[in-house]
């Protein structure tokens, strides 16, 4: 399954992205790297690579992980847990903010990102869903720059390489980008 970007113009209009080369897979998260087809275009408006550090980055930490039986964010990945790896990689590629929105155990996740630079915001009602992290981490945001990536805290495998041609792809639309597996839409999303 190829991985590769796509841009949307208006809620429902996808256009994928040009670029070739092999990446690991951002949505099915098999670990492998996929193929990717070179003859992918957004069409114009495409630029060279996008500073980050005009752009905000939001990661969703809030959950309560009923299924996984423990919290999966302080679960250890090897001599780490999973919420530093994915914050550590995000905060790698130099975005002007990155705030972590925590919930449920809020107070060890954020005890967690010890070290990191990044903030943290806490969603009070996160039992309401995915949608009040978001209102949380977009109500603690202190810069106003050109855009937002949006990431989930379980991806420690977070693909970095990808960000400079999904804030490219987000601004030539007018509208976001993300990364797709086949037609599955995967993370981080950006607007």
């Amino acid at each position: 399954r190829p991985v590769r970007l796509a841009a949307d113009r208006r809620r429902r209009t996808r256009r994928p992205a040009r670029f070739s080369g092999t990446r690991q897979c951002a949505v099915c998260g098999d670990g492998k790297a996929h193929s990717q087809p070179a003859d992918f275009d957004t069409g114009e408006g495409l630029t060279g690579p996008v500073d980050l550090k005009n752009w905000s980055a939001i990661i969703l930490a809030a959950g309560g992980s009923r299924r996984f039986g423990a919290h999966k964010l302080l679960a250890d990945l090897a001599g780490e847990p999973v919420i530093a790896r994915t914050v550590g990689a995000v905060c790698s590629a130099g975005f002007g903010e990155v705030i972590v929105v925590g919930g449920a155990e809020h107070d060890r996740v954020s005890a967690a990102l010890s070290g990191l630079s990044c903030q943290t915001a806490h969603a009070a009602d996160w039992a309401e869903g995915m949608s009040a992290s978001i209102r949380a981490g977009v109500s603690a945001l202190e810069q106003k720059g050109e855009g937002l990536f949006l990431f989930l805290g379980d991806m420690p495998l977070v693909p970095v390489q990808l960000f400079d041609e999904l804030a490219t792809m987000a601004k030539a639309s007018g509208y976001a980008a993300r990364p797709l597996c086949g037609e599955v839409p995967g993370h981080p999303v950006a607007f």
